[in-house]
């Protein structure tokens, strides 16, 4: 009878370890993610005026671009070119805000090496023109 108390408290003893390792095995494997998810949006935020791509995003994080892009999809609930494109009407808008550069530059500085294709993009996400935009909200405060 001691043996049996002896092999069910050894068994509890080992079923309570495993539970502990499992929980930190899951907590350490949140980590990378994370800190996936902030080298690619710090990588976006620094190289936006580039001609990016998925692959070049996700190297940045040490991801493969598959990884990265269900990674970035299920964290933020967003895609990775998503994202970047929304990073690059964030910085278009605030130039055609704040500054008195033409369209074209903005286009470029913001990552669009064709103004049209700037212009279209700007146009289906922000329901108007950049000349539109800048007009409506020149020197807006940043809300």
């Amino acid at each position: 009878i001691q043996m049996e108390n002896s092999i069910d408290g050894v068994s509890g003893h080992l079923q309570t370890s495993v539970n502990i390792y499992q929980k930190e095995i899951q907590s350490a494997a949140q980590v990378p993610e994370a800190a996936g998810i902030r080298l690619m949006k710090e990588f976006m935020q620094k190289h936006y005026q580039d001609n990016l791509t998925l692959e070049e995003i996700a190297g940045a994080a040490y991801l493969s671009a598959s990884y990265a892009s269900r990674l970035f999809k299920k964290t933020l609930n967003i895609s990775i070119m998503d994202y970047l494109r929304k990073l690059r009407m964030s910085k278009a808008k605030e130039m055609l805000r704040d500054s008195e550069m033409q369209i074209d530059e903005i286009a470029v500085q913001s990552g669009y090496a064709d103004a049209g294709y700037f212009a279209k993009v700007f146009r289906k996400t922000e329901h108007m023109t950049p000349s539109q935009y800048r007009q409506t909200n020149k020197n807006a405060p940043v809300i």
